[in-house]
């Protein structure tokens, strides 16, 4: 059974460094995506306090994945990576291969903040 998120050992190096620098020991990698009018998905991402309906799948030890019902579909089977894509300017970047459409999608170019995506 494929992961239902494969996050690069590069993205799990920088998690580990953001939510290890945070006091909140109940955060979480909050996970989003959304289709736009245009029928591509944007992603996005932060660290969260895990909410009542919210999926919470442990994707790495000690990396907790927060995904609404809303963008569980479409964050499945996606990877998280943390590449360079300029020269010193690095981002977490989401690819979804099995799309066929190579969509790609990049959130912040540092750590994900905390509560980026809180309210809803």
């Amino acid at each position: 059974m494929a992961a239902f998120v494969t996050i690069t050992p590069a993205a799990v190096e920088q998690l580990r460094t953001a939510l290890a620098a945070s006091d909140d020991p109940e955060l979480g990698l909050r996970a989003a995506a959304r289709r736009t009018a245009e029928g591509e998905v944007e992603y996005g991402m932060g660290l969260d306090e895990p909410r009542e309906r919210d999926e919470q799948i442990e994707v790495e030890a000690g990396i907790k994945l927060l995904v609404s019902a809303a963008s569980r579909d479409l964050i499945a089977g996606t990877e998280i990576d943390y590449v360079e894509v300029a020269p010193g300017e690095f981002r977490f970047v989401f690819f979804r291969a099995a799309s066929g459409s190579g969509d790609k999608s990049t959130t912040a170019p540092t750590s994900p903040p905390h509560g980026s995506e809180r309210g809803g």
